[in-house]
């Protein structure tokens, strides 16, 4: 008999007893007017509450504003389309996610076997980025307090424009929720652009994105994010703290200045 204690209750997850369940849209990422001969057709790209950005869809606009029309509402910025999708966080159901890890290659195969014997040369231990399935879903990203990741910063991050995100954090929180493609490109050292949303201020976001704004992995296996911008906007001094956490719905970075020492 299997582990009850492994079983996945699906009410958490808002299936019903048919095995489905209702998907909600959450934001309009785009709008995109086609003219072909005799008519116009307008479609808008939306994402959906239990889906990743790169899954959003297509839709026809007029049948998604009779439907969802608070979803058209005038007035509304290009910074602050993040935040619906933010804020319907804390009330949702929680995304599932595929947990990053290590295979580790203790045991050399037959052929790298011989190639050992003949090269006179000890097997050496490799390591494989894989993912694997949780029994339990991630982290919720609670509103009140959604800081997931909390550190200080220290006088080098100043000096060189870095953030240091420690290598327990990045998969935990951030990379969980990548493709594994991308986690690989940043396990190979490869610099990953990533976009960052200052949420510091009462007023609209801020929004940091380009090839200067990226992850990298450092020689420690911890990791860096690479915002000068970013540091000199807020007017980042030793010892302030800050505050970040992964938007899954948005594939985005969310910065927070939490307190800050004054010189």
């Amino acid at each position: 008999m299997g582990d009850p204690s492994l079983i996945l209750p699906t009410e958490n997850f808002g299936i019903k007893d048919n095995l489905s369940y209702k998907e909600i849209p959450v934001q309009i990422l785009d709008r995109q007017v086609r003219k072909l001969r005799t008519k116009e057709v307008a479609s808008v790209k939306v994402l959906w509450r239990n889906q990743f950005v790169e899954e959003a869809t297509r839709e026809a606009k007029e049948d998604m504003k009779k439907r969802y029309p608070h979803l058209f509402e005038s007035g509304q910025a290009s910074n602050q389309a993040i935040l619906p999708a933010i804020s319907s966080m804390s009330h949702e159901t929680p995304l599932l996610s595929l947990k990053k890890t290590f295979f580790y290659n203790f045991f050399p195969s037959k052929a790298e076997e011989e190639a050992c014997k003949l090269n006179n040369t000890p097997h050496v231990v490799t390591r494989e980025l894989i993912e694997i399935r949780d029994i339990y879903p991630p982290p919720k990203i609670n509103l009140e307090n959604p800081w997931q990741i909390k550190k200080k910063i220290t006088r080098d991050e100043i000096i060189l424009g870095k953030l240091v995100i420690p290598f327990f954090e990045t998969f935990e929180y951030i990379i969980r929720y990548w493709t594994l493609d991308a986690a690989k490109s940043l396990e190979n050292g490869y610099d990953v652009p990533i976009d960052v949303w200052d949420l510091t201020g009462a007023n609209v976001p801020k929004k940091y994105e380009g090839e200067s704004v990226c992850l990298k992995k450092l020689y420690n296996d911890d990791f860096s994010l690479s915002c000068i911008k970013l540091f000199n906007d807020c007017g980042l001094g030793d010892g302030d703290e800050i505050g970040l956490y992964w938007d899954p719905r948005s594939s985005s970075l969310m910065f927070k200045l939490l307190s800050q020492i004054r010189a």
